[in-house]
C-alpha cells in the first residue's frame, strides 16, 4: 500500500510516465496524471489547464444571452466572481 508521497515516487509509475506536469497560469507547476492512452498518429497531451473559479463565467453568461449590464450587475452584487489577473 502506498501513501501519497510514496506513490508519487514509485519507480514503476515514474518509468511508465504515469504522472505528468504542466504550468498553470496562477498556480505554477502542477503534477497530474498523464493521459492514460498513447496513440502513434495522435499523441495525447494536456492542452488546457483546469479553469480557475469563475474563469468562464462571463463567457457562459454571454452565450446564455446576458448583456454586459446584467453581467456587471451580477459582479457588483457579488453573485458572480471572476479570477483576479
Amino acid at each position: 500500500m502506498h501513501d501519497l508521497d510514496s506513490v508519487l515516487s514509485d519507480p514503476h509509475l515514474q518509468a511508465t510516465g504515469f504522472f505528468g506536469s504542466f504550468e498553470h497560469p496562477s498556480e505554477g507547476r502542477l503534477r497530474t496524471l498523464a493521459p492514460s492512452t498513447h496513440w502513434s498518429a495522435t499523441p495525447n497531451e494536456i492542452v488546457q489547464h483546469a479553469p480557475r473559479l469563475g474563469e468562464h463565467s462571463v463567457t457562459v453568461l454571454r452565450e446564455a444571452g446576458y448583456d454586459d449590464a446584467a453581467i456587471n450587475a451580477l459582479l457588483a452584487n457579488g453573485v458572480l466572481r471572476v479570477p483576479i489577473e
